[in-house]
């Protein structure tokens, strides 16, 4: 390292010699061209009649000058400084000898200055000795050409010229080398941010090109997710389609292959014994059939965001427990030990128990069917903010190159331990989203080695299916998590008090909004003079309202702008109404597939003393199977069957029955406006009217106009910041056109 730092620096003083040689030689041929220029102006300042010896002097200095200008190219600076001051000084000398008594012996001190310029302080010290030698001579020999008092002036100024120059030759020298190597350095950053300035530009345009590639990229990506979002919403439509034209045959393969095999005695004659082990399996395969389409409707029903959550506080224990006694005597009959270990204390948990136990259910179901010997356990404890729920199994276990695509939609193992298992292969599929729309998360693990989930470690063949839950209620979730798509999880938000909205309507409607808006406390109040009441106990965010008449809804628009409160005030106009809370007579819902403990626990309700019914249904297969169904339920009662609502309202003219069964769905007047014409009449407005329909009435609401003000109004950045707001929320269910790509970028 020293010896290449020493090479530095004597790289660096050569290089410093060489360019001090280099300027000398610039200031030499400006003396050579001065030179030439004293002799012409000295011929011409010569005084007439000129002597020889004045012409020869002034022609010995151009031919000096001259002569040292073409010799500098060709002999190089030393040479021609050695040229130069050997001819200058016998010059200098003849010139005092020719003009006695004139004050020209100084010049001598700029012969001392320009050797030492050009030769070095030595130079000039040798031209020092010898113009003093030369004068001394010149004196002595001829005293008159040079007076005393200049003689003993210019020896004494010959020398303090020379030591002037040995004095201030070094700093000149050290400032020089400074101030060249300060422009070589300059020279050398100019250089240098020259070429970074060109390699700046190669990588701006490398840069402009790699960003019109990106965008380009960008348009192909973003057509490519429109394409799959579009593909994603289609298959989910056509998957609900399907299902639902599968369904209501299905319905009817189920209703009366359940009605054949367990209650033969309602068709009058008895079931030949050599039939009753096929219809048996017949109704067997139709339920499976029925489980896989109501899978399947799920799951549409998840993906296109139309799958809602009824959340309440749960006691995650309980709901263990429910799971675990359904499923302990599946579990009993394959000779399986069942553990349950459920951690005391867990936290209240806000969650849809109806579907949490669908989900430890289905783990239950797949570790029952994939373990021979052994036990299955069902765990939970908390851990950190969420809360964790684990199925253990002793079964054959997962390949590790089957994990990540266990929760694939009908995926099923192609190893022999997975063959003739049985399952659809979408409960798995179907229990991570409803996690996910809990906003949890759900995985496996699989051998060597499973972990406790509570710290210890438990070796062998198996698998362990996890799922967490929050303990705190996150933001409602519409949709489930899509392959490409991440989510960010949000803390939360303890300790925050819940802004007050205050819903005016049926309790159904209140009902709705507590469940499904999370983050507020929702106040209900019947009528809209009862919200005043409210607004004089604590602050209210927003204030909500539904109408079914157009006018009315305008109507509170207008009235909300003299309100005295500064709440939101929402008004929301339903085409139709479609609770059961909203008819004055009494209301059921049934809903399909049809089955004899359902339609059993409604009859049930209806009371002991409902005999004669009437059954309007546009699908007459659905109208005998119900009229089937009746008369199996309770012999004796009377059904009546017609096709369409105005069928049902003229008979309803003439008969007044104990309920009626509404399944009205293509034809008009439809179910609903069927109940709407009975509460007009005083006879038919205490007729119980059972409704059949393939979603609960409150999966059906709809809302055509949306109306939002306040007493103030908005400004326009509340408005732009409210319309990004809904547009966010309402894009990805918005319909898309094709029609329209993404514009391409500018080239």
């Amino acid at each position: 390292m020293e010896d290449e730092r020493n090479d530095v620096q004597q790289r660096q003083l050569n290089q410093s010699a060489a360019d001090l040689i280099e300027l000398r030689g610039a200031a030499l041929f400006q003396l050579a061209l001065i030179v030439s220029a004293a002799g012409f102006v000295w011929l011409l300042l010569t005084p007439t009649p000129v002597r020889p010896m004045e012409i020869a002097l002034s022609v010995g200095l151009i031919a000096l000058g001259l002569s040292g200008g073409f010799l500098h190219s060709r002999l190089g600076p030393l040479h021609t400084s050695l040229f130069l001051m050997g001819g200058l000084l016998p010059v200098t000398m003849a010139a005092i000898w020719l003009y006695p008594g004139r004050p020209l012996a100084p010049l001598l001190t700029l012969l001392v200055l320009f050797a030492s310029a050009l030769l070095g302080p030595v130079a000039g010290g040798c031209m020092t000795v010898a113009s003093a030698l030369l004068l001394t001579v010149l004196h002595v020999r001829w005293p008159t050409t040079v007076s005393p008092d200049l003689f003993w002036v210019t020896l004494p100024l010959l020398v303090l010229t020379e030591v002037s120059v040995w004095f201030f030759d070094r700093p000149l020298a050290t400032t020089l080398t400074w101030t060249w190597k300060s422009y070589e350095l300059a020279r050398q950053e100019r250089e240098k941010a020259l070429e970074q300035r060109a390699e700046l530009k190669r990588l701006s345009r490398e840069l402009e090109n790699a960003v019109q590639r990106l965008e380009k990229m960008n348009v192909e990506l973003e057509r490519a997710r429109r394409a799959a979002e579009e593909a994603w919403r289609l298959k989910a439509n056509f998957a609900a389609a399907i299902s639902h034209e599968l369904r209501t045959p299905l319905n009817l393969i189920v209703g009366f292959s359940e009605m054949i095999v367990a209650a033969p005695h309602s068709y009058g004659v008895p079931l030949p014994r050599v039939y009753r082990k096929d219809l048996e399996s017949i109704y067997r395969n139709a339920q499976q059939l029925s489980s896989l389409i109501d899978d399947v409707l799920d799951l549409s029903k998840i993906e296109a965001g139309r799958m809602r959550l009824n959340r309440e506080a749960t006691q995650l224990a309980t709901v263990v427990m429910e799971a675990v006694d359904m499923m302990a005597s599946l579990v009993e009959n394959k000779g399986l030990t069942l553990n349950v270990s459920v951690t005391e204390g867990l936290p209240l948990l806000f969650v849809d128990r109806t579907r949490v136990r669908q989900i430890i259910i289905n783990l239950m179901n797949n570790a029952v069917r994939f373990t021979d010997a052994g036990s299955i356990t069902v765990e939970a404890c908390a851990s950190g903010s969420d809360v964790i729920v684990a199925v253990r199994d002793t079964g054959v276990g997962i390949a590790e190159e089957d994990l990540p695509s266990v929760f694939e939609e009908f995926h099923q193992f192609d190893a022999p331990a997975g063959r003739g298992r049985g399952g659809t292969g979408l409960g798995l599929t179907i229990s991570k989203q409803f996690v996910e729309l809990h906003g949890g998360r759900m995985w496996v693990e699989s051998p060597p080695s499973v972990p406790h989930i509570g710290g210890e470690e438990k070796g062998g063949p198996g698998s362990v299916f996890y799922f967490s839950l929050p303990m705190e209620p996150g933001p409602v979730v519409q949709t489930a998590q899509r392959p490409w798509e991440t989510w960010v999880r949000l803390p939360p938000t303890r300790g925050k008090p819940a802004q007050a909205v205050v819903v005016v309507g049926e309790e159904a409607a209140v009902r709705l909004f507590q469940r499904d808006l999370e983050g507020y406390q929702v106040i209900g109040v019947r009528e809209a003079s009862g919200v005043s009441t409210v607004v004089a106990q604590r602050p209210v965010y927003a204030v909500v309202e539904t109408t079914t008449s157009t006018r009315q809804m305008w109507q509170r628009l207008r009235q909300a702008r003299s309100n005295a409160h500064e709440a939101l005030t929402l008004v929301c106009h339903m085409p139709r109404p479609s609770l059961p809370s909203r008819y004055e007579l009494p209301f059921e819902v049934l809903v399909k597939p049809i089955e004899r403990e359902r339609l059993a626990s409604v009859l049930q309700r209806l009371g002991s003393e409902v005999r004669n019914f009437v059954v309007a249904c546009d699908d007459l297969e659905v109208a005998r199977l119900l009229q089937q169904m009746l008369y199996a339920s309770l012999e004796g009662c009377q059904v009546q069957q017609v096709y369409d609502g105005a069928q049902a309202i003229a008979l309803l003219e003439v008969v007044r029955p104990d309920a009626i069964f509404l399944d009205l769905r293509e034809s008009k007047p439809d179910a609903y406006e069927v109940i709407e014409w009975m509460q007009q009449d005083a006879d038919l407005r205490t007729v119980p009217a059972v409704v059949l329909t393939t979603e609960l009435p409150e999966a059906t609401l709809e809302f055509d106009l949306v109306g939002v003000t306040r007493r103030n109004g908005f400004s326009f950045y509340e408005l732009v910041r409210g319309l990004g707001a809904t547009l966010d929320a309402l894009a990805p269910h918005l319909p898309r056109r094709a029609a329209e790509p993404p514009v391409e970028p500018a080239a």
